[in-house]
Formats: C-alpha cells, sequence, structure tokens
C-alpha cells in the first residue's frame, strides 16, 4: 500500500509538473503573438506614415499550371551606370515561410535563458535567506553569465561563425537546458552552501550558452529574411533577451511572495527548468540550418573566414567606436536590470518595486524597438537613429538619477520607462549598423564581440556597483528605522544601502558613450552590396 501511495503520488507530482509546463509554454506563445501583432500594426501604421510603397511593389502573379499566387518585389536600382538599359540583371530570390519558425525558436530560447539569468536578481533577500548568504553571492548568479560570456564569446563566435547557425543553436540550447536542470537540483541538498554551490554551477552552465543565443539574431535575419525585412526580424530576435528579463522578474516577483517564502523558491527553479527543456525539445526537432535557397543577394556573397574576420575588424575605426558605446550601452541595461532592487530599496522600495521598473523599462521598449526597427527598414537610417536612441537614453538616466528618491515611484517609473524606449530603440538598429559597417565580415563574429564587449563592462559596472555603495539605511518595512549601527538590530528591520554614486557612475559612462556615437562615421557597405542587380524579385514560398 505504501509503494502503492508513493506511486500515484509520483504520477500525480508529475502530471501537474506538465500541465505547469504546458501552461507557461502557452503563457510564453501568447506574449510571442501579443508582442508579433504589436509590431505589425506599429509597423503598418509607420509604413502608411513615411509612404513608402515605393520599395515594395506588386510585381503581377507568378504562374504554375492552374496555381498562382502574389509575387512581392523589391525595386532597388542599381548604382552603378555600366548597364546599357537593355541588358538587366533580374536575380529572383525565395522567402520561405519557415522562417518565422526559426525566428520564434530564437526567440523562446533567449527567453529561457534570461528568465535563468535574472532569475534571483528580483528576490535578492529571500535568496539570500534560502541560501544563507550575502548580496555579494546572489548578484553573483547573475554576474556570472557576464563573466563567462567573455572566454565563451569567442568560442562562440568561432562555431556560428565556422559551423553555422544550426550546430551554435543546438549546442547552446543543450548547455541552457542541463544548466537549468541542475539548479532545480541543487535543492535536494541538505546544506544551504551545497545548493548554492549547486545553483552556480547551474548558473555557469547555462551562461556558456548565452554568448551565441546573443550572437544569433544578425545572422538568422542575414540566412533567412530577406532585405526589407532583415531589420525587424533582428529586432524582434535580439528584444527576445529583454522579454526573457522581463518574463524572468514578473515570475521571480509573483511566485515568491516573501523573504522566506522557500516553497516557492523551489518551484521557480523547477518552472525555469521546464520552460529550458520544451524549448529545448522543440529546437532539436524543428530547427534548421539554412532556407533552400539565399533570400538576398548579400546572403548569397562570400564572407570572411574567422581569422580574416577579425583582421578585417582590427583596422575599422567606426567598428571600434561600437565596440565601445555599445557595448557599453547593452552593459547599462543588463546592469540596471540585475541592480534595480539595490539601487531603490535604500530609499524605501520594495522587491516587487524593483520587478516594476524593470517591466516598466522593458515593456516601453517594446514599442521604441517595433518602431526603430520598422523605421530602420523603411529609410535605412542607421547612424542617425542609432546616435538619437543614444542621446534619448542618457537623458532618461540622468532623469533616474535625479528621481531616485523617496515616495517618487512614479517618476521612477517614467524614468525607466525613458531608459527602455530608447536603449531597446538601439538594439536592433546597432546590430543593423555593425553588419553594414563590416560586410563582409560573417554577422556572428562582428556582434559577438560587441556582446563579449558589454559582458566586460557589464562585470565592471556591477563590480563598481557595489564598490560606490554608500552609508547603510535601516527600514522597518517600509517605514525608516533611526539606528546608531552599535548593538544588534532587531529582527524585523533590514539594512539597505545607498546607491546615488553608483546612479552616477551610469550618467557619466553613458554620456561618454553618446559622445563616441555621436562623432562616428560609416558607409552602409551591405546596402552598397545589395544594389549590385540592377532588380531583385522576391517570391513568397
Amino acid at each position: 500500500l505504501v509503494l502503492l501511495f508513493l506511486f500515484l503520488l509520483f504520477v500525480l507530482v508529475l502530471v501537474l509538473v506538465l500541465v505547469l509546463v504546458v501552461l507557461l509554454f502557452l503563457f510564453l506563445l501568447l506574449i510571442q503573438v501579443f508582442f508579433w501583432c504589436l509590431f505589425t500594426c506599429v509597423g503598418f501604421f509607420f509604413s502608411s506614415c513615411l509612404n513608402m510603397t515605393t520599395l515594395v511593389v506588386n510585381r503581377g502573379l507568378v504562374m504554375e499550371g492552374n496555381d498562382a499566387e502574389p509575387l512581392l518585389a523589391t525595386i532597388i536600382p542599381d548604382s552603378s551606370d555600366h548597364h546599357d538599359g537593355q541588358n538587366h540583371k533580374h536575380h529572383q530570390f525565395t522567402l520561405y515561410k519557415s522562417r518565422y519558425l526559426m525566428l520564434c525558436l530564437v526567440v523562446f530560447l533567449q527567453i529561457s535563458n534570461a528568465m535563468v539569468w535574472i532569475s534571483f536578481a528580483p528576490i535578492i533577500k529571500a535568496a539570500e535567506n534560502y541560501y544563507d548568504t550575502n548580496t555579494f553571492m546572489i548578484d553573483f548568479q547573475s554576474m556570472i553569465f557576464m563573466i563567462i560570456s567573455i572566454p565563451f564569446g569567442f568560442l562562440g563566435t568561432y562555431v556560428l561563425n565556422t559551423f553555422g547557425l544550426k550546430a551554435g543553436i543546438n549546442i547552446a540550447c543543450i548547455m541552457n537546458a542541463i544548466g537549468a536542470v541542475i539548479r532545480f537540483s541543487g535543492d535536494y541538498a541538505q546544506a544551504s552552501h551545497t545548493k548554492l554551490i549547486i545553483a552556480t554551477i547551474g548558473q555557469g552552465v547555462a551562461a556558456i550558452a548565452q554568448p551565441i543565443f546573443l550572437d544569433s539574431p544578425t545572422l538568422l535575419a542575414a540566412t533567412w529574411f530577406g532585405e526589407h525585412e532583415r531589420a525587424e526580424a533582428n529586432m524582434i530576435a535580439s528584444i527576445a533577451n529583454p522579454i526573457g528579463i522581463a518574463v524572468g522578474s514578473l515570475v521571480s516577483g509573483l511566485m515568491v511572495t516573501s523573504d522566506t517564502d522557500f516553497a516557492s523558491i523551489r518551484w521557480m527553479l523547477l518552472v525555469n527548468a521546464a520552460v529550458a527543456v520544451v524549448v529545448l525539445v522543440f529546437t532539436l526537432l524543428f530547427f534548421k540550418r539554412n532556407p533552400p535557397t539565399p533570400p538576398s543577394h548579400s546572403a548569397e556573397e562570400h564572407h570572411f573566414t574567422f581569422k580574416e574576420g577579425l583582421r578585417h575588424l582590427v583596422v575599422n575605426p567606426a567598428y571600434w567606436c561600437l565596440v565601445i558605446a555599445f557595448g557599453i550601452g547593452i552593459a547599462l541595461i543588463s546592469t540596471l536590470s540585475s541592480v534595480f532592487a539595490q539601487v531603490t530599496q535604500g530609499n524605501g522600495y520594495t522587491s516587487d518595486d524593483a520587478s516594476y521598473f524593470s517591466i516598466a523599462m522593458v515593456g516601453v521598449g517594446f514599442v521604441g524597438a517595433g518602431l526603430c526597427g520598422v523605421l530602420v527598414d523603411k529609410t535605412q537610417a542607421f547612424l542617425p537613429l542609432f546616435k538619437g536612441c543614444f542621446v534619448g537614453a542618457t537623458g532618461g538616466v540622468l532623469m533616474f538619477y535625479f528621481v531616485n528618491k523617496p515616495d517618487q515611484l512614479g517618476l521612477l517609473l517614467c524614468a525607466c520607462a525613458l531608459i527602455g524606449f530608447f536603449a531597446f530603440a538601439a538594439l536592433p538598429v546597432g546590430l543593423e549598423l555593425c553588419v553594414e559597417a563590416t560586410f563582409p565580415v560573417n554577422e556572428g563574429l562582428s556582434t559577438g564581440i560587441i556582446w563579449i564587449a558589454s559582458q566586460t563592462f557589464s562585470v565592471i559596472f556591477l563590480t563598481s556597483t557595489n564598490a560606490l555603495k554608500g552609508e547603510p539605511r535601516y527600514y522597518n518595512g517600509t517605514i525608516p528605522f533611526n539606528f546608531s549601527g552599535h548593538g544588534t538590530l532587531p529582527p524585523s528591520i533590514v539594512e539597505f544601502h545607498d546607491y546615488s554614486r553608483a546612479v552616477l557612475m551610469f550618467v557619466i559612462v553613458t554620456a561618454i558613450a553618446t559622445a563616441c556615437i555621436l562623432f562616428m562615421r560609416t558607409e552602409y557597405k551591405r546596402l552598397k552590396s545589395e544594389r549590385k542587380d540592377d532588380e531583385k524579385y522576391i517570391s513568397e514560398k
């Protein structure tokens, strides 16, 4: 009877876990569908406002027997005048509907990885109690992603450059799932420090996957999408990581409701592991190496090898401006997402408030990324848009510095929204600009080094944030508590620190990055390559 009871209990738990995984997967799918519809509507609106219909012209019907399908043609005049007007080159590129499946898989992989990365940041105090450790070790769970991404970033770019997108994605999704499962398995250890060690190992294994996930959007867009789809596809794939940050923050904040709610932490770890495993299965089953035929002229051109690409990047001054400025910008968003709780709790804000800050930044950032993705696709004004985004993001960080005071929740949310709108808008534009400035260097290599630089800056910023913390502040709930520093604190009193100097550091480095971008000059090399043909016809298959 005991064995039968245990068996039935095991089956019941297994069924509950499977139901939870399916529901969570459907939830993530609904999020993706919502933002896909949002970006589609935004794209339609801006396409009408910009009156760019001359870029996309319907060229009639392609007839095959009794079947007919619309032929979407993009007419791009040849930049050279060597043709005589009678000999025109016509090149037909085919876009396959399976490209949307590839995009969705990359999006869900990035969401899963970001959920693992950010899971402890919104619940710092609860995680400290659960693992019986200090704030630094909980911050280290996020920092380890950045540390490991530096050496493994080069390996990830080499894998993508040498073995292709499918091989890189498969390796990364396997590592991501293994890391998430290891984290959850640590819950079965008895000692708190053993749980912490196992969780840190799991974080490290999942962190190995992050460079490949971050490098993949530009390569995916160039491999599967047409010339006038690349920026929007890159935008959707690129903001998947911030979507994962928002979802991960929301899941952690909603599931872990108190600083001693250890059971909810276990469920949170299980949810992260389940999502990673489900996405792994779908990726291994359905992800393809590349389409049967290339989608654009640049996709079929010869790209530099890994060594040739490195030599080309070293002597490209515009690229180094991007590495420094764009790396700082990405690092700032990563750091803020990790330390929102720390830098605001000293002014009386709770972990729930920190989750709202992240959601405001990411949520409004989706709108900014959508608008900018459409703008850059239609106008191809990469550099002016990128400069404008950096100026706006600097204003948002400056506002955050001045309003990070008690009882300013609304203004703080506005500042986070302002940062998110411009910073997230800069992400797809910057990645496309990077490819334009470095073509024909492989997309995974040129953007990969920028991600490595951003992770390096993130480590510096996180370390500096802790080093620049000010005097402690004491709170009884949300009520300030006067304590001389001598004696023992009552159990209900929590200690926080002033991080105004750390936020001032964010303002300074953002201003430096903006100044660097404002003086940047480059030509759009991939666009020049695209216009080698007189006309290109794109059919939907």
